[in-house]
């Protein structure tokens, strides 16, 4: 079978070897050669993808088994296979332990014996990525799906997470945090555990009307019920960390009542719940300064967050312009996946279906058809003109 597509590395200090491995599969596979583990080290950092790595032992200035430990490290999942003239088992043990060898072959290698151990070597690379994307899939679509769910069941939550979404990644820029991605995830995921609560409670909680004690406890274990759906989905456990302290205050107050306080609770839980009690004050009272200094009165936050906070948005008005996107009026029938929603999107009584900064999905989008044939949705829906799935003929600009 021709494995031509994939790329494989032969290492050693003897040239002729190196030409003779060359000549052998260059019509099976992309054959790169390299003299030297550090020439081979520069190979891999420009072409990551090598499906099999093969090394000799005995080299000057780096032997075969630190070439393939640091291998390891710079390329995971490349299979890597070592040449040895001889092997005793104290070499073989660290080999194995230390470079995670697939195999071990001995020089002189006949033709036919190198041939077998490469092409098993790429059929063991080929089970590893498999495995990798068929996780990386289950992954982004049980997120896919945990997210349409929340932007069905709770819009008004969903919404308020995408709106955050670009200034949580923003803050954890600020912040040197590298691992924003999950961060944001997390802040988009931490209220999925409100759709085991009754509406009466979700709605009378983004009135910001009384509640019982007994729903303020159910609202308090929110978080908890999102922490146990999202740590059930592979990788996801640092996100579902996260979403654990959603709403632990950095003097240790809040929930849940542990003894986390400080640095020792998540960044991500942190900036989350700063960036999350910055904009609502921010809508109260109509001045993000004036939230920057009741935020930063308050034991509640970290000051590092507020800090950065305080920064972008002196950056933000340093740069603010007059300039405005264009807005493009549309009826249902010209909404397109794809599209971002500007405004909230309503039934003809007033009840939100979508809520603004919603990139329309086909999910969406046959939630908001269904409802325009069946009660009436309230239209023209105003849409992002700067994705054009719209022709301008048929949308009016405004």
């Amino acid at each position: 079978m021709n494995n031509n597509q994939y790329k494989i590395l032969f290492v050693d200090d003897e040239p002729n070897i190196l030409s003779a491995y060359k000549r052998h599969l260059r019509n099976d596979y992309q054959v790169e050669i390299a003299k030297s583990g550090k020439a081979a080290l520069a190979l891999i950092s420009e072409h990551s993808n090598f499906a099999a790595i093969i090394s000799d032992m005995q080299m000057s200035e780096m032997n075969g088994i630190q070439f393939l430990q640091e291998v390891r490290t710079r390329s995971p999942e490349s299979v890597r296979i070592m040449l040895t003239g001889k092997l005793d088992d104290a070499i073989a043990a660290r080999a194995v332990n230390e470079s995670n060898i697939f195999r071990f072959l001995y020089k002189p290698c006949s033709t036919e014996d190198l041939s077998i151990a490469v092409h098993d070597a790429v059929e063991q690379y080929k089970l590893i990525t498999a495995e990798r994307d068929l996780l990386q899939n289950t992954l982004s679509g049980s997120v896919k799906l945990l997210t349409d769910i929340l932007a069905l069941v709770s819009p008004t939550s969903f919404g308020q997470s995408v709106s955050l979404r670009e200034l949580i990644r923003s803050v954890s820029s600020e912040l040197g945090v590298s691992n924003s991605w999950s961060i944001e995830l997390a802040s988009m995921l931490g209220e999925i555990g409100s759709i085991a609560l009754p509406e009466q409670i979700i709605t009378k909680a983004h009135q910001n009307a009384a509640l019982s004690e007994d729903e303020q406890q159910l609202l308090a274990n929110v978080p908890l019920t999102s922490e146990r759906l999202i740590s059930n989905i592979p990788r996801l456990q640092p996100v579902a960390l996260i979403v654990r302290y959603l709403h632990k205050n950095f003097d240790g107050s809040g929930f849940p009542v542990d003894n986390l306080e400080g640095e020792k609770i998540p960044i991500g839980a942190r900036i989350i719940q700063t960036v999350r009690a910055y904009k609502e004050h921010e809508m109260r009272c109509g001045s993000a300064f004036a939230s920057l200094e009741a935020l930063a009165s308050s034991r509640k936050f970290d000051p590092r967050v507020v800090e950065a906070l305080r920064t972008l948005t002196l950056k933000a008005n340093a740069a603010k312009t007059a300039d405005q996107p264009a807005v493009f009026e549309i009826s249902v029938s010209q909404l397109c996946i794809g599209q971002r929603l500007l405004e909230d999107v309503q039934t003809s009584d007033g009840v939100l279906l979508i809520s603004a900064g919603h990139e329309v999905t086909a999910l969406i989008l046959e939630r908001i058809g269904n409802y325009a044939s069946a009660v009436g949705v309230r239209q023209p829906l105003k849409v992002d003109a700067l994705i054009p799935t719209v022709n301008s003929n048929n949308g009016r600009a405004i």
